[in-house]
């Protein structure tokens, strides 16, 4: 199987002086798949993003982004679904005086089910990202994730989630941010079509700068309404 995507992106900032992210996005993405058992595929993937930025008056980050990656999709039994993927990538900018980026790139995406009740998902990607500061363009950028959803019964559940990242600023700035976030929520359904839930979110970044370091606690209460 053969499957390719061209996906266009065009991106305003209208408050918070934030023009300078304004910003043109097209990418191209080619999947090749080739089954290796009835549940097993391997993929062959190649990708080109070409990024440019509108105002490019004082700092131009446009760039082009390629991505070559290889991996498995499995769906192996009942219990255990997911894709993990692996290559290379590189950021070419249009601007000279700026580094070029290459490096390993990776991502993962796995559902695993002990049971009927309960379901883990681990998540990690390594990619490149956008700035949202001016005068930086994109950095490194590496994630990891894990989850966890448990059953009581057919009306009550409760779900914990925490995540890693490591944003690599050093191809400008000699900098580095670690982002972390801790969650946990309980639902109740009232009813097939209602719900109610109640989650308690812990963020905390630490930079090599202390100007960047914060900490957050988001308490939430809420309603969830399915109309059929």
């Amino acid at each position: 199987q053969v499957r390719v995507a061209y996906d266009s992106t065009e991106g305003r900032y209208r408050n918070n002086n934030q023009s300078f992210r304004d910003i043109d996005k097209n990418q191209l993405r080619a999947t090749f798949f080739y089954r290796l058992a009835p549940k097993t595929r391997l993929l062959l993937e190649a990708s080109t993003n070409n990024l440019s930025y509108v105002n490019t008056g004082l700092f131009d980050a446009s760039s082009s982004q390629n991505q070559y990656l290889m991996g498995v999709e499995w769906t192996a039994t009942a219990k255990s679904t997911g894709t993990f993927k692996v290559g290379y990538q590189n950021v070419s900018y249009n601007q000279e005086l700026l580094n070029d980026i290459s490096s390993l790139a990776y991502y993962l995406d796995m559902v695993w089910k002990p049971n009927t009740y309960t379901s883990i998902t681990l998540g990690a990607d390594r990619s490149t990202k956008e700035s949202a500061i001016q005068g930086l363009p994109s950095f490194i950028s590496d994630t990891y994730s894990i989850g966890l959803n448990h059953n009581f019964s057919a009306k009550s559940k409760v779900g914990f989630s925490y995540s890693y990242r490591n944003n690599d600023l050093g191809s400008t700035f000699s900098r580095q941010d670690t982002l972390s976030a801790i969650t946990v929520s309980y639902t109740y359904a009232l009813k097939r079509s209602l719900e109610v839930y109640i989650d308690y979110t812990h963020k905390k970044r630490s930079s090599d700068f202390a100007i960047y370091d914060y900490d957050s606690n988001i308490y939430m209460l809420g309603i969830k309404w399915l109309i059929d």
